[in-house]
């Protein structure tokens, strides 16, 4: 299953190294645009890493993440994770605060 979500960059981690040569990250998203923004980290792996590393991504750049929902059981628990498959820079803005000026007078 795959699915896309659309937001600003909150941060990318450090690369954390793994045994057998394993590496991830985590690109983690918020959309503002949202009453009640959710900020989602997204796990990187191995050459998607090295990609998100390339694109040299700063927190509050838009991006648009393709990513596939994936779920695993270990000794009786479940975990679900978010992993990332592509990501694209967009031209996404923070939104528009109403500050006392931008509101109209009422006489």
């Amino acid at each position: 299953m795959n699915n896309t979500y659309t937001g600003q960059v909150v941060k990318v981690t450090g690369v954390k190294q793994f045994n057998g040569g394993f590496y991830k990250c985590d690109l983690v998203v918020t959309d503002q645009a949202d009453k009640y923004p959710q900020t989602i980290p997204f796990e990187c792996v191995k050459d998607f890493c090295d990609e998100i590393q390339r694109l040299n991504l700063q927190a509050g750049d838009g991006v648009t993440v393709s990513f596939d929902l994936r779920g695993r059981e270990h000794n009786g628990n479940y975990y679900g994770s978010m992993k990332a498959w592509k990501c694209e820079v967009s031209s996404v803005s923070a939104p528009a605060t109403n500050s006392p000026t931008d509101e109209e007078i009422p006489f």
